[in-house]
C-alpha cells in the first residue's frame, strides 16, 4: 500500500507539472499574438490556470481520501489537458506563428556562375583567357563572390580581367567572342533567355564553375521607412519572381516582371495599386541611374528594385512583399484549383519553362485551372503572331490560340484575374490540415521586411472587413502608367552597348505624376482637391476614373532617324537641337570635313544606327564620298623619250581625226537613204 502510495505521489506530481509545463508553452504562444483580441487571450490564459489549479487540487485531495475512482477520472482529464494544451501549443506556435516569421527570411544564399559558350574548361587549368566582370562593386553575385573566385584561383594572373558596366553588354560581349567566360547570378537562367538575341544560353551556356555563400539578407528598413503597425498609412512594392527555382532560399537576384507598388490608408480604407509594365523604360539604380527596362532593376536584388521605385516616385517605400511565381502551381493545387472566367485561348510554356509535350493550353471561358494553368495565364503576354521568338515556338506547338497581340497591360490583368480567383477560393478551406498546406507552401514561396508583429497589427482591421457589416468598404483605386511606344516596330530601340534592338515603353511623365499625386493623398501627404460637380447620364453606363490614364501632350524621348535623306542644314540643326557633336567623314580617307551642302558629295552611311535614343550617344558621325575625280598624275619621263612621245601624240590624233571623218562620211549615206 505504501508503495501504492508513494507511485502515486509521484504521478500526480508528474502531471501536475506536465500541466504547468505545458499552460506555460501555450500561453507563451498565446502572448505572441500581440494585438489579437488581447481581453479573451488574458481571458483564456486565467481560465487555463483555474482549470490546472482545480484539477492538480483533485488530485491530492482526492488520493489522500482514497477516492481511487475519483482519482482516476481526474488523472485522465489532466491527461487531455495536457495533450489539447501541447496541440493548440504547437498549431499556435509551430504552424502558425512560425511559418508566418517565416515568410521574413533571415538569410538568403547568393551564388555566382562563371559560364562559358559552347566550350567547357577547368577553372584549375585557365590561361589566356579573357573573362567577363560587371563592375558593380556593391552587387554581390556580380562582383564580389566573383572576385573571391578570381582571388582563390588566381584568375588574372594567367587571364585578362575586363569590367563591364551594364548585365546585358556583359553577355552580348560573350556572344560577340569578346570573352571567353562571364561571371553571372545563377538567375542568368530565367533573365537572359527572355532576350530573342540570348533566348539559346540554356541549351549553349557551360557552367565551369558555381560559388555560394550565405549572406544575412539586408532589409531595407530606415527609422523612418518603417511603420510600427498597420494602423497607419503604408506603402507595399509587390515583386512577382518569375523564376525557375521552386523556393525563395537562393532567388537573391531576379526577372523583376511582376511590379506593384501599393498604398493603404486604415483610417479612410482606400488604397491605390499601380502596376509598372516590365518594359518601362526608367532610371535604374543599380545600373548607376542607366536608364533600362525596369524589370532589369531586380537583376541586383530586392534593394535595387525598390530603390529604382523610391528614386522613380520619390514615395518611400515601407515594405515589400517577394512572390515566387512557380510558388503558385503549388498554392492553387494546395486550394484544389481556381475558377477563372479566361479571356481568350491560348498556350504557353510550363513553370519549368518548356514546350513540346510539356505546352500548357487552356481555352476561353469559365474554366477551373490547375497551378500550371493559373501559372500560364499569369504569365502570358505573347502570341503566335507578335514576331517574337516566343511567338514563333506558339506557332509551331498551338497555331490556333491566342490569335489576338498581347502585351504587358494584358499579363497585368491576367495575374488579377489570378489572385482574384486564389481569393475565392480561399473562402472554401474548411480544415486546419488545409491551413497548414497552404500556409507551408506560402511560407516557403513568400519574402518580406515585414515582421510578424506588423503582421498581426493588421488583424483588427481585416476582422472589421469580414465581419463587421456596417464597417467601411474597402476602396480601391485604379491607376494606370501611361506609356508610348516609338522605335521599330513601333516598340524597338537600338541599344549601341549590346547592338541589338529591345522592346520598351517609355512613359508620359504627367502620368507618373499624376499616379504620384493619388498616392500622396492616399497616404495624407497631400492634400486632394475637393470634386463639386458631378453629373451622370442614365442612358451611359457608369465610367470609373483610371488616374494616369488621361491625354497627355508632352514631348518624347527623340531617336536617330534615318538620315539619308537629310540636307547639311537639317542635319546641324538636328545636331544643334539634342547638343550632339556632329562630324562629316570621307568614308575613303576617314579625314573629317567641313561641309555646308552634299553639293560635291555624296551620303554613304551613318554610324550610328536608326532608333536610337540620342541619350545614348554623344556624336553623330556622317560617311560621305566625294564626287570630283581625283586627275590621275602622268609619270615622269625622261627628255630623250619627250620628242618620241609628242610624234606618237601626233600620230595617235591624227588615226583619230581619220576615224571621225569616216565615222561622219557613214553617217551622211546612212541619212540620205533614210530620206
Amino acid at each position: 500500500m505504501k508503495l501504492r502510495s508513494k507511485l502515486s505521489k509521484i504521478v500526480n506530481i508528474i502531471v501536475s507539472l506536465l500541466l504547468f509545463i505545458s499552460l506555460i508553452y501555450l500561453s507563451y504562444s498565446i502572448i505572441l499574438y500581440k494585438g489579437i483580441e488581447t481581453f479573451y487571450r488574458i481571458m483564456f490564459i486565467i481560465i487555463g490556470i483555474y482549470i490546472n489549479l482545480a484539477l492538480i487540487f483533485s488530485l491530492h485531495f482526492s488520493n489522500r481520501k482514497m477516492k481511487k475512482k475519483r482519482h482516476t477520472i481526474t488523472l485522465i482529464f489532466s491527461v487531455i489537458f495536457i495533450i489539447a494544451y501541447t496541440l493548440l501549443s504547437i498549431i499556435i506556435k509551430n504552424v502558425l506563428y512560425d511559418k508566418l516569421s517565416s515568410m521574413n527570411k533571415s538569410s538568403i544564399t547568393h551564388t555566382t556562375k562563371l559560364i562559358s559558350l559552347d566550350n567547357n574548361y577547368d577553372i584549375k587549368n585557365l590561361k589566356d583567357k579573357k573573362i567577363g566582370l560587371l563592375n558593380q562593386k556593391e552587387d554581390i553575385e556580380y562582383y564580389i563572390l566573383p572576385n573571391e573566385v578570381i582571388k582563390e584561383y588566381k584568375l588574372s594572373s594567367n587571364n585578362k580581367i575586363i569590367n563591364y558596366t551594364d548585365a546585358l553588354e556583359l553577355v552580348n560581349a560573350l556572344y560577340e567572342k569578346e570573352v571567353d567566360l562571364i561571371f553571372v547570378p545563377k538567375s542568368y537562367i530565367d533573365i537572359y533567355p527572355t532576350f530573342d538575341e540570348y533566348n539559346d544560353i540554356l541549351d549553349r551556356a557551360k557552367e565551369i564553375y558555381t560559388y555560394e555563400k550565405e549572406y544575412k539578407k539586408e532589409e531595407v528598413e530606415t527609422s523612418e521607412n518603417q511603420v510600427a503597425k498597420l494602423t497607419k498609412p503604408f506603402t507595399v512594392l509587390l515583386l512577382g519572381i518569375d523564376s525557375t527555382d521552386p523556393t525563395l532560399s537562393k532567388n537573391a537576384s531576379f526577372n523583376g516582371d511582376t511590379m506593384i507598388l501599393a498604398s493603404f490608408n486604415p483610417k479612410t480604407m482606400s488604397a491605390t495599386m499601380t502596376s509598372f509594365p516590365r518594359d518601362t523604360f526608367v532610371p535604374v539604380s543599380c545600373a548607376g541611374g542607366r536608364m533600362q527596362r525596369i524589370n532589369t532593376s531586380a537583376w541586383c536584388g530586392t534593394n535595387g528594385a525598390i530603390t529604382t521605385v523610391e528614386n522613380l516616385t520619390g514615395i518611400d517605400i515601407n515594405y515589400y512583399v517577394k512572390i515566387n511565381f512557380k510558388g503558385l502551381v503549388k498554392l492553387v493545387d494546395a486550394l484544389g484549383g481556381i475558377d477563372v472566367n479566361v479571356p481568350y485561348s491560348f498556350c504557353e510554356q510550363n513553370s519549368s519553362r518548356k514546350w513540346g509535350k510539356n505546352t500548357v493550353f487552356v481555352e476561353k471561358g469559365k474554366q477551373h485551372l490547375n497551378g500550371e494553368q493559373a501559372l500560364a495565364l499569369a504569365r502570358n503576354r505573347h502570341s503566335p503572331n507578335d514576331g517574337s521568338n516566343i511567338g514563333r515556338i506558339m506557332a509551331k506547338y498551338c497555331p490556333d490560340y491566342n490569335k489576338g497581340n498581347r502585351n504587358d497591360f494584358t499579363r497585368n490583368t491576367n495575374q488579377q484575374l489570378v489572385i482574384k480567383g486564389i481569393l475565392n477560393a480561399a473562402k472554401n478551406i474548411s480544415s486546419l490540415s488545409e491551413v497548414n498546406k497552404i500556409l507551408d507552401t506560402i511560407s516557403k514561396n513568400i519574402d518580406t521586411n515585414m515582421k510578424v508583429e506588423q503582421m498581426l497589427s493588421g488583424y483588427d482591421l481585416i476582422k472589421s472587413l469580414a465581419v463587421n457589416k456596417n464597417a467601411n468598404t474597402l476602396n480601391i483605386q485604379k491607376t494606370k502608367l501611361k506609356t508610348y511606344s516609338i522605335g521599330k516596330s513601333g516598340h524597338m530601340i537600338y541599344e549601341p552597348s549590346t547592338k541589338s534592338y529591345a522592346s520598351v515603353a517609355f512613359y508620359y511623365k504627367q502620368s507618373l505624376q499624376d499616379i504620384i499625386d493619388a498616392i500622396k493623398i492616399n497616404l495624407g501627404k497631400k492634400k486632394g482637391t475637393l470634386i463639386k460637380k458631378f453629373s451622370f447620364n442614365l442612358n451611359e453606363p457608369y465610367k470609373e476614373t483610371i488616374i494616369g490614364n488621361g491625354t497627355y501632350n508632352e514631348s518624347k524621348y527623340t531617336l536617330i532617324p534615318n538620315f539619308s535623306n537629310y540636307s547639311v542644314n537639317k542635319l546641324k540643326e538636328f545636331a544643334n537641337k539634342n547638343n550632339l557633336e556632329l562630324n562629316f567623314i570621307d568614308s575613303q580617307t576617314n579625314e573629317k570635313l567641313e561641309l555646308s551642302s552634299f553639293t560635291d558629295y555624296t551620303f554613304m552611311y551613318q554610324k550610328e544606327k536608326e532608333y536610337t535614343p540620342v541619350f545614348r550617344i554623344e556624336s553623330i558621325n556622317i560617311y560621305v564620298k566625294s564626287n570630283i575625280q581625283t586627275p590621275i598624275e602622268q609619270p615622269t619621263v625622261p627628255e630623250e623619250d619627250t620628242q618620241n612621245n609628242l610624234d606618237n601624240s601626233t600620230s595617235d590624233n591624227e588615226n583619230n581625226q581619220a576615224n571621225n571623218e569616216l565615222e561622219n562620211e557613214n553617217q551622211e549615206t546612212t541619212d540620205s537613204q533614210n530620206e
